[in-house]
């Protein structure tokens, strides 16, 4: 699931995020993108729990938002 708003404010910090299961998934971080910085930046910020992702307008435009998560197999012996 990836919480993106419809519109955005020029300027302004609106809060997205995604969830990542399962709820005991290994590595439940990811990156967030914008598919053109001139019309909305992202902006991710370190916290004690993780990371936290707030994308900004920049002019008016569309752009594409796409969240990445990097998956490794672990082979035990």
């Amino acid at each position: 699931m990836f919480a993106t708003p419809d519109h955005i404010g020029l300027e302004s910090l609106t809060r997205i995020q995604a969830n990542v299961g399962p709820k005991n998934a290994i590595n439940p971080f990811y990156e967030i993108t914008s598919s053109d910085p001139s019309v909305a930046t992202i902006t991710k910020i370190v916290t004690e729990k993780g990371y936290e992702y707030y994308i900004t307008g920049k002019k008016v435009g569309n752009v594409v938002v796409t969240k990445n998560i990097t998956c490794r197999r672990i082979h035990h012996s």
